[in-house]
C-alpha cells in the first residue's frame, strides 16, 4: 500500500484562539455540534471540539499555561498571526510508514509517532510547519 493510500482522511482542522469561551460560543452560533471541552494538562492547553461531519472535527485550542513548550507554540503562533487555522490532522492507517516516508524524503520531524498522553490507544506524529508552508500537520492513527 502506499502511503498516499494509507491516508485516510481530514481528522481535525484545529484553530488556535485566544478566547476559548468566546470561540466556543462562536461556532455554537454558526451551528457545529459541540463535543466536548477538555484540559490537555501536559501541553498547558484547553481544547474544545465541534463534529463537523464524515468523521471530521474542528479543535479549538488556547494556551493557559506558558511554562509549557506547547503552550507556549501555540502562543507564540497567535501573537505572531493572531487566530486562526494552527493545524490540520491526518487520520492515517500505519503510522509508521508514514514516518519512515517522510524521513526518506527529508521532511522535518517535529515529534516522532507516539502514544497521546489523553490517550494512549492513539498514535500521532507531527511535521513542521517548515515543512508545509506555514501549518504544523500531524498524522493521527486512531
Amino acid at each position: 500500500m502506499t502511503v498516499a493510500e494509507q491516508m485516510k482522511g481530514v481528522f481535525a482542522v484545529v484553530v488556535a484562539v485566544k478566547k476559548l469561551d468566546e470561540a466556543i460560543a462562536s461556532y455554537k452560533k454558526l451551528g457545529f455540534e459541540f463535543l466536548n471541552r477538555t484540559p490537555r494538562e501536559a501541553w498547558g492547553l484547553e481544547a474544545a471540539q465541534f463534529r463537523v461531519g464524515g468523521g471530521s472535527i474542528i479543535e479549538l485550542l488556547c494556551p493557559v499555561a506558558q511554562d509549557k513548550p506547547v503552550a507556549q507554540a501555540v502562543q507564540k503562533f497567535l501573537d505572531k498571526n493572531g487566530e486562526g487555522v494552527y493545524e490540520v490532522a491526518i487520520e492515517v492507517g500505519d503510522i509508521d510508514e508514514v514516518n519512515r516516508h517522510v524521513k526518506e524524503g527529508g521532511v522535518r520531524i517535529v515529534q516522532e509517532p507516539h502514544s497521546l498522553p489523553s490517550n494512549p490507544a492513539v498514535k500521532a506524529m507531527w511535521i513542521s510547519p517548515k515543512s508545509t508552508h506555514g501549518i504544523f500537520l500531524e498524522f493521527i492513527k486512531h
